[in-house]
């Protein structure tokens, strides 16, 4: 097989092995494509079992097949593909991506830790935003991307299967429409639905390990289970408020015309078509190119076809490390000559803070104590002076080192307003900060404070400081923390010792 030098190729990887394409002038080139096999027990489930023996299995297939040098876009299985429509309110490009962000580490639930995402705002009008985010596990994609590295082959992208196939269907160019797609290959299939020309629900229906053609049974099992899948997207995701009009179906040989007539008659108000004259799909039926409509469809593009960047993010910032370098030496400079001019503030404030602290803990020792006293009226007996100091000396608490401790973690030029206490060992403490992403960063630096049990980030805002001209978006958040509860005194025998 010819070296492909610089060409850019399209790479599928699962339990079976690789499979790879180039996309020519002419299309798809059966001979330029191929299939690397992997022993058994290197990948199960879409899963690395064997991460050693897949490298070497890697580093053998681009030696093998000459593929050093090359570019690749990686297709991300729909197995490990999450989406999620997310409802924001409405902010600029930069903080609609911190808020984001934020969700996807902290507030959305993932089969998965350690995500890799991408979105696509959907509207902004009005107070608020929606988008829709695609998360995979970084699991997955890292340490692919790090051994066809080694491999000497360069990963520039990620594609989902579902944008492949309406590349290689041949509706890369068409407005967006409400359309199914559905692609066979032996036994397996994979669905996908598009709404508004991005994908919104992608599913894959694995073969069965025993039967590798579409027999009669196996047609009516897809056909239940696609139309299954269609109910629960048109009633379930949309509400009722779209419905899929038309579907495409490719695939190799009669199977997919078998599986087009069993859904026409199964959902007679769906417009059921195969993929274009011409197109990726349609020059596969053949037999021959089929495997590779997948990888090809990668390398497809359109003004139809979304383009997702799975790739973890050290990849994909690390061309601008240099700059990053520069650019954080600069602000390094800046916030060093801006600390002298803030000192003298923020000491005042930090003080102020510690006097409310101190006369809120005043106040808590009165109560105590009058507290302390109704108890004694109610039981009638005298307590022991002696042993009422040292309860109240063991419920004490240290509200000069709250102070010090919750300063201590503040970001850079952020400012401690208020922190109130109740009875019940909680804080209420506000925040002046710089920047939105400040917020979780000094949530996750005061879980860390030894008093502290628990803490969370009740509310954030953006405010304006300074002139009206020259105002500088600042953000208040309140946290509420719990503190630890501390050991009771011993109480004393029944002789009093």
């Amino acid at each position: 097989m010819p070296a492909l030098g610089r060409k850019r190729i399209g790479i599928a990887i699962d339990a079976a092995g690789i499979r790879y394409a180039p996309l020519g002038k002419k299309g798809l080139d059966p001979e330029q494509a191929g299939f690397f096999p992997f022993p058994p027990g290197l990948i199960a489930q879409d899963a690395i079992v064997n991460e050693e023996s897949l490298r070497l299995s890697i580093r053998e297939w681009a030696r093998e097949r000459k593929l050093q040098g090359a570019v690749a876009v990686l297709a991300v299985p729909t197995s490990q593909v999450i989406v999620r429509r997310m409802a924001l309110p409405a902010a600029s490009d930069r903080e609609l991506r911190q808020l984001i962000h934020l969700e996807v580490e902290t507030v959305m639930h993932l089969p998965f830790e350690h995500p890799v995402y991408d979105y696509v705002l959907l509207e902004q009008g009005g107070e608020s935003a929606q988008a829709l985010v695609y998360a995979a596990p970084r699991s997955w994609i890292e340490p692919l991307v790090a051994m066809l590295r080694e491999a000497r082959i360069r990963v520039v992208g990620t594609g989902i299967v579902a944008t492949a196939l309406q590349g290689a269907a041949g509706f890369g160019d068409e407005p967006p429409c409400e359309r199914m797609h559905v692609h066979l290959s032996g036994a397996a299939a994979e669905i996908a639905m598009f709404h508004e020309g991005n994908p919104v629900f992608v599913r894959s229906i694995e073969a069965d390990g025993v039967d590798q053609e579409l027999g009669g049974l196996r047609i009516g099992e897809l056909t239940a289970e696609i139309t299954r899948m269609l109910s629960f997207y048109e009633f379930g995701l949309q509400e009722g408020r779209s419905r899929i009009r038309q579907a495409v179906i490719t695939g190799a040989g009669k199977q997919a015309e078998a599986l087009r007539q069993s859904l026409a008659a199964a959902l007679p108000e769906v417009e059921f078509r195969g993929a274009e004259p011409g197109s990726l799909a349609a020059e596969s039926l053949d037999g021959r190119a089929e495997p590779y409509v997948v990888p090809a469809g990668l390398l497809v593009r359109g003004s139809g076809i979304l383009r997702l960047n799975l790739l973890p993010r050290v990849d994909r910032e690390q061309r601008l490390a240099p700059l990053a370098a520069a650019l954080l030496a600069v602000a390094w400079i800046a916030c060093a000559a801006l600390l002298g001019y803030s000192y003298a503030g923020e000491r005042q404030a930090a003080s102020d803070a510690q006097e409310r602290l101190l006369d809120a803990s005043q106040q808590q020792l009165a109560l105590q104590r009058q507290l302390d006293g109704l108890n004694r009226q109610a039981s009638g007996a005298e307590a022991d002076p002696y042993e009422q100091a040292e309860q109240i000396r063991a419920q004490r608490r240290d509200a000069a080192g709250y102070v010090r401790d919750l300063e201590f973690y503040l970001p850079t030029g952020a400012e401690l307003q208020s922190i109130a206490y109740s009875s019940g060992g909680q804080l209420s403490v506000s925040v002046r900060l710089g920047g939105m992403k400040d917020s979780s960063r000094y949530l996750f630096d005061i879980r860390r404070i030894e008093w502290l049990d628990q803490a969370t980030l009740t509310s954030i805002k953006q405010e304006q400081t300074g002139a009206e001209n020259d105002a500088t978006p600042t953000y208040a958040a309140a946290y509420t923390i719990v503190l630890k509860p501390t050991e009771p005194a011993k109480e004393g025998t029944a002789d009093g010792s």
